[in-house]
């Protein structure tokens, strides 16, 4: 399962944990971490280091793709995708625009 977090810097990120019977359960740690410019709340939104959220984790053709929103100060998209070869390994440096205009990617249809 993957989930949105914050670093101990301040960064958001998505995070990835797993249980072989949803009692006992591991934590990966962040799997794709955001800028860390340094955390300030805000209800409205507009964060520093942005905000990553709404994550999708798909498999196909032998390669890992991460779907997350993140809304990044100075830029327009919402939407990403990363692509890596590894599913707990995703550089949000290498992200690329992913379905402009949507608002959420948790499910997509394949």
């Amino acid at each position: 399962m993957i989930y949105t977090a914050n670093t101990h810097q301040g960064a958001s990120c998505i995070a990835l944990t797993s249980t072989p019977d949803f009692r006992k359960w591991q934590d990966h740690g962040p799997i794709c971490v955001g800028p860390a410019t340094g955390y300030e709340a805000r209800l409205e939104g507009g964060h520093p280091q942005g905000s990553l959220e709404s994550a999708n984790l798909l498999h196909k053709r032998n390669k890992w793709h991460l779907l997350v929103k993140a809304k990044v100060r100075d830029s327009r998209p919402l939407m990403w995708v990363i692509t890596s070869n590894h599913m707990d390994a995703f550089d949000f440096a290498d992200r690329r625009e992913f379905w402009p205009g949507g608002f959420g990617v948790e499910v997509v249809r394949d």
